[in-house]
């Protein structure tokens, strides 16, 4: 069985170039690529996680990065269709941090 092609974006600001950011997910979404897109903190835009998610459903927004490692299981269902633990989802988020 082949893994879905699954996309997370996770952003704590706004798009330096939003109508490249509509097209890529646009262009994504056409190559049946599912994108699920995480806004941190009260600087994200709503609208624009809704353009570029799949769903509505594929949107998530939380206040501040301690809240955001809460979803682990939500965003582990939505890409993995529960076959990937939160636990494990935690311990891959946790290599993904820049600073």
């Amino acid at each position: 069985m082949d893994a879905p092609d699954v996309a997370v974006l996770i952003t704590d600001g706004l798009s330096k170039y939003p109508s490249v950011t509509r097209t890529q997910a646009a262009l994504a979404k056409r190559e049946d690529i599912s994108i699920i897109s995480i806004g941190i903190g009260n600087e994200t835009d709503i609208n624009e996680l809704l353009n570029i998610a799949s769903t509505a459903q594929d949107v998530f927004q939380v206040d501040d990065y301690d809240t955001f490692l809460t979803l682990d299981t939500l965003v582990a269902e939505r890409v993995c269709s529960g076959t990937f633990t939160p636990q494990s989802f935690k311990t891959l988020l946790s290599t993904w941090w820049i600073t």
